[in-house]
């Protein structure tokens, strides 16, 4: 195998995947004269590959549409002599793994990042009964396991002893695209998003689904604006709830202090004009928007998750609360709105540890454990 690898990443979605966490790692792979390609639900185009394939899997692994994918990866697979298939997501992971099927005896090496398990200390029943023995078969086909959280990378280690894995600190945060803005750009948003200058602000990027919990912040928010709090919050993220997010919000009579924002490319523009990074996930297996507060110089509060917890020490560089704890999250949120001196000590603290998360480092030790994967 020389120099010049063929990579397939394969992954759930584009927009909210590829684009998102993965143009920095095609990049440096293009850059070495790698040839990338890519296969993901979605038909946005994806920068600096050489081929790009439609799948069409949905968000669920239990749809037909997966089975439509193995089928259709795999007759890409078979005829493009790929050096390596590198597998994102739980249903890319599934898609590509299958899909690989028998191509490592012909030296094709397979990787599999976790973004997270969805079995974990806390999950259901339901989710070790499924997710678990799925994994646990998967990795029988699976050269390399990439984790980005201290407890799945130890799960890996002990229950799936038979593949080699490795640890990294998250997706990494372009530094030239999160940093903090000036005062003019904090004056110039709130004008455009007619937030009142004298508001404390509340910002949450991430997708609007079940798992990210959006309703736990509402439900917290309107507690304090009945105390006379003057709050606002920015949710961004493609809303998937169908109507609910929006009935949840006119429920608690908070419209005209919640703003649907969507999916955004300017999210350094709007921590600059916010106060406080909230983030009430379920399950997380990082938790990379809450890093990209701190490169920004936002305050975070985060529910206690293997992946928030992999990042905030509580009371140093962040505050953590129990999920599902309203009080402890009214709280802690009060805190930040009115003691400016510990709200100063967390952003200090958290600016400070920054570096192990910058993109370039990431990336960097992505590509070392490809290169050691493909020369096994």
């Amino acid at each position: 195998m020389g120099n010049r690898k063929k990579v397939f990443v394969v992954a759930n979605v584009v927009k909210e995947h590829i684009l998102k966490f993965h143009i920095p790692t095609i990049k440096e792979m293009t850059k070495r004269g790698w040839t990338v390609d890519v296969g993901a639900s979605g038909d946005e185009t994806v920068p600096y590959c050489h081929q790009q394939y439609s799948l069409p899997h949905q968000r669920s692994p239990f749809h037909l549409g997966t089975l439509k994918s193995i089928w259709k990866l795999r007759k890409i697979l078979k005829s493009g002599g790929y050096d390596i298939v590198y597998c994102h997501t739980p249903v890319g992971g599934l898609v590509g793994r299958l899909a690989s099927l028998g191509l490592r005896k012909q030296g094709t090496r397979v990787i599999y990042f976790a973004h997270g398990y969805h079995f974990y200390k806390g999950a259901t029943f339901f989710n070790w009964l499924v997710y678990y023995p799925i994994e646990k078969l998967l990795s029988l086909f699976t050269d390399s396991i990439i984790l980005i959280n201290q407890e799945d990378y130890h799960l890996t280690k002990t229950k799936f002893k038979q593949v080699q894995s490795y640890l990294v600190s998250g997706m990494g945060v372009k530094q030239e695209r999160f940093s903090p803005q000036s005062n003019q750009v904090r004056e110039r948003y709130r004008k455009e998003l007619k937030l009142p200058e004298d508001a404390t602000v509340l910002i949450y990027c991430a997708e609007l689904i079940k798992n990210k919990n959006q309703t736990f912040l509402l439900h917290a928010m309107k507690k304090l604006v009945d105390q006379g709090e003057n709050l606002y919050c920015l949710l961004v993220g493609i809303d998937y709830t169908k109507g609910e997010m929006v009935e949840c919000i006119q429920s608690l009579n908070l419209s005209d202090r919640v703003l649907l924002l969507g999916w955004r490319e300017d999210i350094a523009n709007l921590y600059a004009c916010s106060d406080i990074c909230v983030a009430t996930s379920i399950r997380e297996g990082f938790g990379l928007n809450i890093v990209e507060a701190m490169f920004c110089h936002v305050p975070v509060v985060a529910t206690i998750n293997r992946g928030h917890a992999s990042i905030i020490q509580d009371g140093q560089n962040g505050l953590l609360v129990q999920l599902g704890n309203t009080k402890q999250l009214v709280e802690a949120i009060y805190v930040l709105m009115k003691d400016t001196k510990k709200k100063q000590e967390l952003v200090e603290q958290a600016s400070a540890n920054l570096e192990q998360y910058h993109s370039q480092k990431i990336v960097n030790s992505l590509l070392e454990i490809i290169e050691q994967t493909a020369m096994k």
